[in-house]
């Protein structure tokens, strides 16, 4: 059993996405409350040893046996309440929209989409589950492209068709469409990709958390080509239940002569604002594969 094969299925994402239009948000609450405390009994699952490792180390790996459970538990009932929020609300915007609150800088970078005068790379911290970010922020009318990991199967293609049935223009990222990003960023328009989903393979490993992680690094790639700025997006339920969408500063990319230290000192500024992002709510941080598989040895027993 892993969460992550029954919410994306095809079918059963359509099973989902058509049952919770149909559940009260207190009964939504009380649900999906039950099903992480039923997972979370399960430290076999892929999915919730990856939560304990990541939560073990954003929280300096210096939680007991006891805290780390209640931090894993918190952590994925706040993932299972948002993909309820995300699918009971996904075709009906209106009451979305009054559970969203944005940030000065969110406003402006969205304002900053619609003018298509100036480029901006956008990329998204998985926090309270950043399809909700997208989706508050397209509707809000954030303008561009959103990149995916080069990935094809039945349950990313069914993610992307729900992407795109709401008006979100979603591809896979190829040799191909990183060039496209790149020239529709100099013409303006805003390209959006996520973090902080590992990539064993890729070569570089900036340091996230104070340690080396495998994560994506074509952001920074793609924001020196274009010469354009990176903000950093993502989204915090407030204790009144109000998801506010939370945005840095545009940040300005700096040019070394050295390739790698170019990469490497870029991604480090941005993944040091998304630790301080993901600090003010570490258990709304849902990465749902581990970042730090060696630590999986120091997990407290």
């Amino acid at each position: 059993m892993n969460l992550n094969q029954i919410l994306n299925s095809r079918q059963s994402g359509r099973f989902a996405l058509t049952i919770t239009r149909y559940i009260p948000p207190g009964i939504g609450k009380s649900l999906t409350s039950a099903i992480a405390k039923y997972l979370v009994r399960r430290p076999d699952l892929p999915l919730i040893h990856a939560t304990r490792i990541n939560q073990w180390v954003a929280q300096d790996q210096n939680l007991t046996r006891e805290q780390l459970d209640k931090e894993v538990l918190d952590t994925i009932q706040n993932y299972t309440l948002s993909m309820y929020t995300l699918f009971h609300y996904w075709e009906n915007l209106k009451p979305l929209e009054k559970m969203i609150r944005y940030d000065q800088p969110t406003e402006n970078l969205i304002a900053r989409s619609q003018e298509r005068k100036h480029g901006a790379m956008v990329v998204f911290i998985h926090s309270c589950n950043s399809d909700v970010s997208l989706r508050a922020a397209s509707s809000r009318g954030l303008n561009g492209l959103v990149l995916s990991l080069p990935e094809a199967n039945e349950a990313i293609e069914w993610q992307h068709a729900m992407r795109e049935s709401s008006g979100i223009e979603v591809k896979a990222a190829s040799i191909a469409v990183l060039r496209e990003a790149s020239e529709r960023m100099k013409a303006g328009e805003t390209v959006a990709t996520g973090l902080d989903r590992p990539m064993p393979e890729s070569k570089y490993k900036p340091l996230f958390f104070g340690r080396p992680t495998a994560l994506p690094v074509h952001y920074i790639y793609l924001a020196l080509k274009a010469k354009v700025p990176v903000a950093l997006l993502t989204a915090i339920r407030q204790p009144d239940g109000i998801f506010e969408l939370i945005s840095s500063d545009l940040i300005e990319m700096k040019k070394y002569q050295d390739r790698q230290k170019e990469v490497l000192m870029n991604a480090g500024t941005i993944l040091e604002i998304a630790e301080d992002f993901i600090r003010r709510a570490p258990t709304q941080w849902s990465v749902l594969h581990p970042l730090w598989p060696e630590e999986a040895d120091k997990l407290p027993v």
